[in-house]
């Protein structure tokens, strides 16, 4: 959004006043640092793009590690930290960049390893899986988020219901953008 700070404005201010989202913080108090930690990702990543710069990128992978430590689903903006690079430099920028990705991840895996295996004998934590194991429940994830995009009827019904196409052909083309 640059040169549009209204937009940046107006997003915050939606995620400030909604109703859902202050009943979450009432009762969540890490929430709004969580949010916060996303909200100043969202807003660095342009300047990456813009600029390529290491420290740009340095500084998302330890806003990603951070929010990570967060909340679990803090684990997608170290991906969405790769698809930047892919998107910028494509492939040969992400081998340049993986040490960094791989000291975003790093705060988690030692969170894992060191507090919850020694607490609860698992990696993420005394949790009921019930069910679903997680790659379905990744699954259903995606296909709710490709549900905020794509409406669904007839042709874009198959696709909406097999997101793992939209993931796999979004990389591919930020592959071939990227040459």
């Amino acid at each position: 959004f640059q040169g549009r700070v209204i937009y940046a404005v107006a997003g915050s201010l939606v995620i400030l006043l909604s109703r859902s989202m202050l009943r979450i913080h009432a009762n969540v108090a890490s929430e709004p640092l969580f949010e916060t930690l996303i909200l100043v990702f969202c807003l660095e990543a342009p300047a990456y793009l813009r600029t390529s710069s290491q420290k740009k990128f340095v500084l998302l992978c330890g806003l990603a590690a951070l929010t990570a430590l967060q909340r679990y689903p803090g684990i997608v903006l170290i991906g969405v930290a790769g698809a930047l690079v892919l998107f910028r430099s494509g492939i040969r920028g992400a081998t340049r960049a993986a040490p960094a990705l791989m000291g975003a991840i790093a705060p988690l895996g030692l969170w894992v390893l060191l507090h919850n295996l020694p607490a609860s004998g698992t990696l993420f934590g005394p949790r009921e899986l019930g069910a679903m194991l997680p790659v379905q429940n990744i699954t259903l994830s995606l296909t709710k988020i490709a549900w905020w995009f794509i409406p669904r009827f007839g042709v874009l019904d198959w696709l909406v219901l097999h997101p793992w196409v939209l993931v796999l052909a979004s990389a591919a083309a930020l592959l071939v953008m990227n040459r």
